[in-house]
């Protein structure tokens, strides 16, 4: 429904429908009651479950940016150990060599990553 209105109002602001001054003016009048009602509809629901619904999304980005972190942590704190024991003196790194084991690189965001977190979403 509002679709339709919103429609018909960019329509009318255009001057898409051409006619007699009276006809215009009806229609202005027509366009006022219709703009009128909209504005009532908002002011007697203040409290829209739009709010709920963004401030619910906004808990979980929260939620994931924690366990996000979290396992990066964790990734990091596993690949540093892993590279100090593949340099243990004798028999790590004897195996290591053996086994062609080789370094593992930690987890690093890049600046335009860090920056794009630091925006606002919503």
């Amino acid at each position: 429904m509002d679709k339709d209105v919103m429609k018909s109002v960019a329509a009318l602001r255009s001057g898409a429908s051409s006619g007699t001054d009276s006809q215009r003016n009806a229609a202005s009048a027509e366009m006022d009651s219709v703009l009128s009602r909209i504005n009532v509809a908002f002011e007697a629901y203040p409290d829209l479950k739009a709010h709920a619904t963004i401030a619910d999304a906004m808990q979980q980005n929260s939620y994931l940016q924690k366990e996000i972190t979290a396992a990066r942590t964790l990734y990091n704190d596993t690949v540093a150990i892993w590279n100090q024991d593949i340099f243990a003196w004798p028999t790590k790194q004897i195996v290591a060599a053996r086994q062609r084991y080789t370094t593992r690189i930690p987890f690093t965001a890049s600046a335009e990553t860090k920056a794009a977190a630091r925006g606002t979403f919503f």
